[in-house]
């Protein structure tokens, strides 16, 4: 099979982050990649290039390709459903692991908004450099705006839930353990849906070594830094040791 060209292979990927940054179904997505890539390849078996194919304009291509699809609205429920309750998990099982559990009205709405606000602009983002030809040092300062700006965000909601009254919440004991266990099924059934178990895994790996410890009579520093150090191990070996794997079986 002839393998595409460095250009028509980033024609691709700049069309699939275009598409879904763009909040297109993630299938029909693929399916569209998927065909475009053989009239590439056919294409550039002929001697002609991509804008054989665009007519041009990748960029104008990809966004008329966009214009034909429709919204998937599921697929952005999940993703801010993934990343909402990903967000206020860590939140809530380091309120668990000492009591009950309590929020306020203005942190709940705070977070939710700055979800929606990091989700939008991300999208702005991954648009721009798919449809773009800009310099890796420029899309390092895009990147890095987006960064300044998360942390930004989470600054004013932790500072608007502490200086601003609104309506709190406690709830007892036995309701935190049940919204717990919700907590858990969602997350379990989020990262089934999506293909992705980095929320629970992160979960995982920062808590169950903190539960450990504390269950052995382990505390003070010796706890902090050996929760630390597995949970980092942790979410290490879940990284890259499938990338290690694969490159070996590549190798052989």
């Amino acid at each position: 099979m002839h393998p595409l060209s460095t250009e028509s292979t980033r024609f691709l990927d700049d069309l699939k982050i275009y598409l879904l940054a763009s909040g297109k179904n993630e299938q029909a997505t693929q399916d569209i990649v998927s065909e475009l890539e053989d009239h590439l390849r056919d294409a550039e078996t002929d001697g002609k290039s991509v804008k054989s194919i665009t007519g041009g304009s990748p960029a104008a291509y990809i966004q008329s390709i966009s214009n034909e699809l429709p919204f998937d609205w599921k697929g952005l429920l999940q993703v801010f459903g993934l990343v909402l309750v990903g967000g206020s998990s860590f939140s809530f099982f380091q309120q668990l692991f000492t009591g009950a559990v309590s929020y306020s009205a203005m942190l709940l709405t705070s977070f939710a908004s700055t979800v929606v606000l990091l989700i939008v602009c991300l999208a702005l983002i991954l648009r721009y450099l798919s449809t773009h030809p800009v310099s890796p040092v420029r899309q390092k300062l895009l990147f890095g705006l987006f960064g300044g700006l998360f942390s930004v965000s989470i600054l004013v909601t932790v500072l608007a839930d502490r200086f601003i009254d609104s309506p709190t919440v406690t709830f007892s004991l036995p309701v935190s353990y049940a919204i717990g266990l919700l907590y858990l099924v969602v997350i379990v059934w989020l990262s089934v849906s999506s293909g992705t178990w980095v929320i629970a895994i992160g979960l995982a790996a920062y808590f169950l070594p903190e539960f450990i410890l504390h269950q052995t009579g382990v505390n003070g520093i010796i706890a902090i830094l050996s929760s630390y150090l597995i949970s980092m191990i942790s979410m290490n070996l879940y990284f890259f040791l499938p990338m290690l794997l694969a490159k070996r079986q590549i190798q052989k």
